[in-house]
């Protein structure tokens, strides 16, 4: 699951929001690449390129509005803007979530968004280390007030989804079986709904991995959390007649 957060930011930077938002680079460097994680967000490697769009508190918060792909800002003075994916460094993707479970700092079967904020909040020395496995970064571009998939059309709650454009194609409409949970997170069953494959994402690559959109806000970023189950999607195609009426002469 994914959903678009509300982020406290100022315009500029003082002791407590000192960590950047940052919009798409126009430079590469000489081997034709965007800096990493570790060097953007530890080695300063984008600062005096005037790329700043807001400064939050926390750089945890920013690296989970990197894996969520969009968000909202809200500035001292009230002013909130949408903050909308606006490209990628390029380098591969990498869970921190996987990589917590390899080194054996979060079982499998209690891995979530949850756990793994809590496992950083209680490791703040760690951070860097961790943060960094995943050198992929993701760029924003200031957008319109509605949340934009990849496909440009807004995105719904509960129906919208991002899928990997190389499986399915983006507009489909997909039949999906998707897990139903109690209030605690457990799955209690499944339920049939129909899905829009209207978005995608850094994390989303192959087969077997899609994201269902929750919504904006705090109870769409706890239900988000939740889900890691497993489902099933078939993808909608329309029937083709092959009557030769259809064959150009």
């Amino acid at each position: 699951g994914y959903y678009v957060p509300i982020l406290p930011v100022r315009h500029l930077p003082d002791e407590v929001y000192r960590y950047p938002l940052y919009r798409k680079p126009l430079q590469r460097n000489s081997e034709g690449n965007f800096p990493s994680r570790e060097e953007i967000d530890f080695e300063n490697a984008l600062s005096g390129q005037e790329l700043e769009i807001a400064y939050t508190s926390d750089l945890v918060d920013n690296f989970f509005l990197h894996v969520q792909g969009s968000g909202v800002i809200e500035y001292e003075d009230g002013e909130r803007k949408l903050l909308s994916w606006g490209g990628v460094n390029g380098h591969a993707y990498r869970s921190i979530g996987k990589e917590l479970i390899e080194r054996g700092e979060i079982d499998r079967a209690d891995i979530s968004a949850q756990s793994i904020r809590q496992w950083l909040a209680d490791n703040p020395e760690r951070n860097r280390e961790i943060l960094s496995t995943n050198p992929s970064y993701l760029f924003f571009s200031e957008g319109p007030q509605q949340p934009i998939g990849a496909a440009n059309v807004p995105l719904t709650p509960l129906y919208s989804a991002a899928v990997d454009p190389k499986v399915i194609p983006l507009g489909s409409i997909l039949l999906a079986q998707v897990p139903k949970l109690d209030l605690n997170g457990n799955l209690v069953g499944h339920e049939f709904r129909l899905l829009l494959a209207q978005d995608k994402g850094g994390a989303i690559k192959g087969p077997g991995h899609i994201d269902w959109y929750q919504g904006i806000g705090e109870e769409a970023r706890f239900h988000a959390g939740q889900l890691k189950q497993f489902g099933k999607v078939w993808l909608l195609l329309p029937k083709i007649s092959s009557s030769k009426s259809l064959v150009s002469e």
